[in-house]
């Protein structure tokens, strides 16, 4: 395959405006679709050299793998076993053993499947502080290339109207796909059957090439126009974004077919700083999140640190260009590279399968085995919505805890400090009511949880107490959410129904903030003080259950938050929040100490709890 400068060029067009996106310049808004822009780079590259190949009569599926390995694993397991130490040292438990999750599927190119069936990570790594979010796109390519080396291999014919109709039917499959998912936003973004047109769109640049298509510098300027108003153009909350996307994609395509290194775009592109950036610029995707996350998590977003983040990236990729990829690529023989990249797969994926058991090494210090997930029975319990053993302590439950995670958090206190015969019915995100939906494709929907749910305890005779809690943000948000939240408590009017108040809500993560501190050596502040706000859900939330009979609210702020100020270190090594709201195991306990005579427990030695203050129970009857 002949070698196109402008190529390079326009590789840098792709990777620069998705690292200016992500470090968050507003000017780059539409800085995303330099990961389009890559997929039909990748189509069209990974096409001609298939195509070469097969009519050179030397095409090899196993060779063709080779060059993938060499060109993709190396720099990509570099960064990823730098991503899991550094996970090791700053992330707590939950968001360790999300990262190892995500090295696991990095390595075996499926992170965009698991990003798209996590949907909201509730427990664990949200998007924003995903070190190995980027590499959805890697997993998109390289299944991909699973399947178009085979078809190519199969059904590649020297007819140009063959050719043509075989990469056509390739865009209009995928295209068709979009179109069939279009309620389905997240689909679309992560599956490689809706990203595939892109790449087609690649593949059908390396047809016409082949076919002989004559270089255009007006359709060469207008691919370059088209790239650069996407970049700045472009919103990434455009409601048909999948079809809008079809501009820098076709912008790249232009590129791609009509420029040649001797035109004015080509020349542009063939600047030796833009040549730079474009070499480099797969270790530049690949080390742009992770640097950005972590440099974001340990100091704040400024002038200097973005600058030292700039720096840093492209002193890495630079080195990791020359040094990783460089020699694996084109000259260590194929040994030492398969041996090191099994080597390197094995110690991964074994580190990762062991954290995601243990729940991300706990263990790593004292602070992080009290900050490990407070979800009662685990995940395992997430939607149940029956009496059974893993989620139940018999089979004839006298306390059912019912609602979402910030119920959780009551049920290991419960169970281990009052001996409570309870079952848990909860799922996260779930505002308590039968209208509420969840983004999550694994779970029910909050509806058909609630429904089952409340179904199982008015069917047991055994259960004559439920205990609800939530951050009630939207509960009492509307009237729709209002009638639905009272038609659930009325449902339980048989039973003895205790609405546990919202936990005062901190402006930052605790637990991150406590860790932080400690890595950092330094007293970080991580206390603050209740808002007004919270204070005012609090009386409507009152308000709204006072008068039915079988109903009773407690009223938690003055147990967590004494005279308005919450101190959330406790003792030497523990917190009471893990996150901005969710208690503690330790946390739980605190609370759980203080109002559980008011639900008719009788509180055990090792329940025996003490706060520095004393504390008030507001409730209402």
């Amino acid at each position: 395959m002949q070698y196109r400068k402008e190529i390079d060029g326009l590789r840098a067009l792709a990777v620069l405006p998705v690292i200016l996106f992500h470090a968050g310049f507003e000017l780059f808004g539409g800085g995303f679709v330099g990961v389009d822009i890559f997929f039909v780079i990748s189509g069209y590259l990974i096409t001609t050299i298939i195509i070469d190949d097969i009519e050179k009569k030397r095409f090899s599926i196993a060779k063709f793998y080779e060059r993938r390995v060499r060109r993709i694993l190396p720099a990509l397991f570099l960064m990823l076993g730098v991503v899991y130490i550094a996970s090791w040292f700053l992330y707590l438990p939950a968001a360790h053993k999300v990262a190892g999750q995500y090295v696991i599927s990095s390595i075996f190119s499926f992170s965009n499947i698991l990003l798209y069936l996590k949907g909201k990570d509730y427990f664990g790594l949200e998007h924003s502080n995903n070190p190995l979010f980027h590499t959805w796109s890697l997993g998109v390519e390289e299944q991909f290339y699973f399947v178009i080396p085979v078809v190519l291999y199969f059904f590649w014919r020297s007819n140009r109207i063959w050719q043509l109709s075989l990469v056509v039917a390739v865009i209009a499959l995928s295209l068709l796909v979009n179109y069939i998912k279009r309620e389905d936003a997240s689909f679309n973004f992560y599956m490689v059957f809706s990203r595939a047109w892109e790449l087609g769109a690649g593949m059908l640049a390396a047809v016409l090439k082949r076919q002989g298509v004559r270089p255009n510098q007006p359709l060469s300027v207008v691919g370059l126009l088209l790239v650069l108003i996407s970049v700045v153009a472009i919103s990434s909350t455009h409601p048909y974004l999948n079809f809008i996307l079809v501009f820098p994609v076709l912008g790249a395509f232009l590129l791609i077919v009509f420029t040649t290194e001797h035109d004015h775009v080509g020349r542009i592109l063939s600047l030796k700083p833009v040549l730079l950036i474009g070499l480099i610029s797969y270790s530049l995707y690949l080390w742009h999140v992770p640097l950005l996350i972590f440099g974001t998590y340990l100091f704040d977003k400024g002038v200097v640190q973005l600058a030292v983040y700039f720096l840093a990236l492209f002193c890495i990729s630079y080195w990791s260009y020359k040094y990783v990829e460089t020699p694996f690529r084109k000259t260590l023989p194929l040994k030492p590279v398969l041996a090191t990249v099994g080597v390197l797969t094995l110690c991964l994926s074994t580190m990762g399968v062991i954290g995601h058991v243990n729940g991300g090494y706990p263990s790593r210090s004292e602070l992080l085995s009290h900050l490990e997930n407070n979800n009662g029975w685990g995940l395992r319990c997430n939607g149940n919505v029956q009496i059974d053993k893993k989620c139940s302590v018999s089979e004839t439950p006298a306390v059912a805890v019912l609602g979402n995670s910030y119920s959780m958090v009551f049920v290991n206190a419960l169970r281990h400090d009052y001996s409570a015969d309870l079952v848990q019915l909860t799922q996260d995100s779930c505002a308590v009511g039968y209208i509420d939906n969840v983004a999550d494709v694994n779970s029910l929907s909050c509806e058909d949880f609630y429904r089952r749910a409340v179904s199982t305890i008015k069917s047991s005779e055994s259960i004559q107490t439920v205990i609800i809690s939530s951050p009630f943000n939207r509960e009492l948000s509307n009237d729709e959410y209002k009638a639905s939240f009272l038609r659930l408590l009325n449902d339980l009017k048989q039973k003895n129904v205790y609405v546990i108040g919202p936990t005062p809500s901190a402006p930052f993560k605790v637990g991150e903030c406590l860790f932080k501190a400690q890595i950092l050596g330094h007293a970080q502040g991580c206390d603050f003080e209740v808002d007004n706000k919270h204070y005012e859900k609090v009386q409507r939330i009152a308000d709204f259950v006072n008068g039915i009979a079988h109903v009773r609210f407690i009223d938690i702020t003055e147990i967590i938050c004494p005279a308005g100020k919450c101190a959330m270190k406790i003792g030497d090594s523990d917190s009471m929040y893990i996150d901005t709201g969710h208690l503690s195991k330790m946390g739980a306990k605190v609370v759980t100490a203080k109002i559980a005579s008011l639900m008719g427990f009788r509180s055990d030695n090792s329940a025996e709890i003490s706060l520095s203050t004393d504390s008030v129970i507001s409730e209402s009857l």
